[in-house]
């Protein structure tokens, strides 16, 4: 017994020291942000001067607005066609057809994002020489943009609950009467809702934390909270942005609980015979 325990204990120690390198950096954030320095630099005192100061920056909170709305907008928008390319990635009966959608699926997730956000640039711009739209580039280039990274990743997320679902339910229904769509609204979608929603909240957190593909495709009218955080550490005021920076932590804590049991919830079992 002692001999079979023995090594469980040595495998907690790189599992302590990842959660340390993951979530110390974090702390000490939180705890800096009620930490205030003296004239002399040399002592500090702990207090809520940052978060009182809060509410008068008027950017920071227009940034953060800016944020959760291309957040949700973008993971919206990511998760329609996340689910309609993870229908074409099950349902296809071509082998090749399947490989060729899978492998444009996965694409953006290996992609290094300022490819991707340059890519996507230029996107834009040539759209505005040729057909005149957009105009300017603004919030709903940057909604598009983390779409697209994000439609990825519920591709993924909703294929992999579909194949263990199968087709049987639904041509059950479909032989019963109900219409193609009745059967997915019905039975198919209620079964993948779980990861539908894991995926619209993982869209919802890469948007939020995104910076360089934002920073390329923004323009000159609109600002993300990270985008705002950086150009104020660059400009030296990184102590006044720390508290902005503890609520994109609270925003993202907050989401990871749900996702986390979503993530526990016990899967679909596959319902098509096995050949």
């Amino acid at each position: 017994m002692t001999a079979r325990t023995a090594p469980g204990k040595w495998i907690r120690i790189p599992l302590y020291v990842g959660l340390g390198v993951l979530y110390l950096p974090i702390i000490f954030l939180v705890l800096s942000s009620f930490r205030v320095a003296t004239l002399d630099s040399a002592s500090a005192s702990w207090s809520a001067k940052w978060y009182t100061e809060l509410p008068a920056q008027g950017q920071i909170l227009a940034a953060a607005w800016t944020s959760l709305q291309i957040a949700a907008a973008s993971a919206t928008l990511a998760t329609l066609l996340g689910v309609l390319a993870a229908l074409a990635l099950v349902r296809l009966t071509r082998p090749t057809a399947r490989g060729l959608l899978g492998l444009l699926a996965a694409v953006p997730l290996v992609m290094p994002p300022i490819v991707l956000g340059f890519s996507l640039l230029m996107l834009f711009v040539i759209l505005g020489s040729v057909t005149g739209w957009p105009v300017t580039r603004g919030s709903f280039a940057i909604a598009f943009a983390h779409a697209t990274l994000g439609a990825a990743y519920v591709t993924v997320i909703v294929a992999a609950r579909l194949a263990r679902l199968g087709t049987t339910l639904e041509e059950a229904a479909m032989d019963l009467g109900a219409t193609p769509t009745s059967a997915f609204l019905r039975i198919t979608l209620p079964n993948i809702f779980p990861a539908v929603l894991l995926g619209w909240l993982l869209s919802a957190f890469l948007s939020l934390n995104d910076l360089v593909i934002a920073s390329f495709v923004a323009g000159q009218t609109s600002e993300t909270l990270p985008m705002v955080l950086f150009a104020g550490i660059q400009a030296g005021a990184g102590e006044a942005m720390k508290p902005a920076a503890v609520f994109l932590v609270g925003v993202v804590a907050a989401g990871a609980y749900p996702a986390w049991l979503l993530l526990r919830a016990p899967g679909p079992t596959r319902t098509d015979p096995l050949v």
